[in-house]
Parts: structure tokens; C-alpha cells; sequence
């Protein structure tokens, strides 16, 4: 990939052929691409600027259909109003496709988690599922794991379900969220943990 279209790219491209490139683009903090035919340059979809839309995107771009219209739910590592990241929603135009809006959904303070590396995990309510890399509990300032549940109006509430300790319990996690049936997640964290190499943990509702 050219710089201008973006490099990095960090996750998988899903199944409506969009990805993300954690740097490049217009203005050197990431960017969107959807994959065009063999020979054919990537075609940009989103450019991030360095301000409260976020930037940094990385992990695979989450798909849902709404009633017709589709939507990608993403996360990037840095910006918004906090500036420790944010959980964004694009929408694609019906009347153009391949044409979409973005939308922030939450803002990371801090406390509630910094640096979202990862995409994201959906149940069958709508509820949006992940992980921050750093934030949380301080001292250990060590990851989290978040919930995002939208109401009526349209805005989404952001629940803490767990602030990782740095110890036993690992540090910083990682990878995409895992969602059965029963509501539980499950994930890993890249170090910490009995032995200190990273964990494999469940979180139970």
C-alpha cells in the first residue's frame, strides 16, 4: 500500500471487503480502505484526522445490517474528546453505496480504558463488547474490558466489566473478544499472569 492510501494495516479485512491501516493516509493517523479488483488500486473510504473523531484504527472493521442499511463498527487507539481513544459507527449511505458517515459512539478517558486496539464483538441485543489495551484501575493502569449498550435516543452507555490488575490476572489485552451463548467473553492479555507470558481469561456476567 502507498502512504497516501495508508500502511500498517493491523487487522483483518472483513467480509464486505473493508479494512483499516493503522498509519498513512492524508494526514499520517490511519485510515479505511475497501479492496478493489485484482490490479486496481485501493480506493480510500475514511480519512482520520488527529482530534476528537480518533485515530490509529486497528482489528478487523465489525459488520451489521440495519434494516437495509449497513453499518461497520471500529475502534481507534487514539484521539476523541478524552483523548485516549475511541469506539466509532459507520453508516452507509443507501441511496450511495460504498458511501458512509462516520459517528463516534464513546470516548476512553482514562479510567474507563486508553488505547482500544482491537475490533469488536456484537450479541444478539446490539451490545458492543471489547478491550482497551491500557487504562483502567490505576497504578496498574493495566487494560480493560468494556461494554457499550445503546438506548432509544440513539447514545450509548459505556459499562467497565473488568480492570485488569497487572498480576495473575495478565496485562493489556488483546485480540478480538469471543461472546457465547450464555454472555460469557473470552480473550487474552499479551503478558502478566502466573508465569508472566499472558493469560487466556473468561469473564462471566
Amino acid at each position: 500500500m502507498q502512504g497516501k492510501n495508508g500502511y500498517e494495516p493491523l487487522g483483518s479485512v472483513n467480509e464486505w471487503g473493508y479494512g483499516t491501516t493503522w498509519a498513512g493516509g492524508k494526514y499520517q493517523v490511519g485510515n479505511i480502505f475497501k479492496l478493489g479488483q485484482a490490479g486496481k488500486q485501493v480506493k480510500m473510504k475514511r480519512l482520520f484526522r488527529p482530534n476528537r473523531l480518533g485515530y490509529n484504527p486497528s482489528g478487523e472493521l465489525l459488520t451489521q445490517n440495519l434494516n437495509g442499511a449497513r453499518a461497520m463498527y471500529g475502534t481507534g487507539y487514539g484521539g476523541g474528546t478524552g483523548g485516549h481513544g475511541v469506539v466509532y459507527q459507520l453508516r452507509e449511505n443507501p441511496n450511495k453505496p460504498d458511501a458512509w458517515s462516520m459517528h463516534v459512539l464513546y470516548s476512553f478517558s482514562g479510567t474507563d480504558g486508553d488505547g482500544p486496539y482491537e475490533g469488536l464483538a456484537m450479541d444478539g441485543a446490539g451490545n458492543l463488547y471489547g478491550t482497551t489495551s491500557m487504562g483502567g484501575t490505576e497504578p496498574a493502569y493495566a487494560g480493560t474490558v468494556f461494554k457499550l449498550t445503546p438506548d432509544q435516543s440513539g447514545k450509548w452507555r459505556q459499562t467497565l466489566l473488568y480492570s485488569f490488575t497487572g498480576g495473575a490476572d495478565g496485562t493489556s489485552p488483546r485480540g478480538t473478544l469471543a461472546l457465547d451463548s450464555a454472555g460469557n467473553l473470552y480473550g487474552t492479555a499479551i503478558s502478566g499472569g502466573v508465569f508472566g507470558w499472558g493469560v487466556v481469561f473468561q469473564i462471566v456476567p
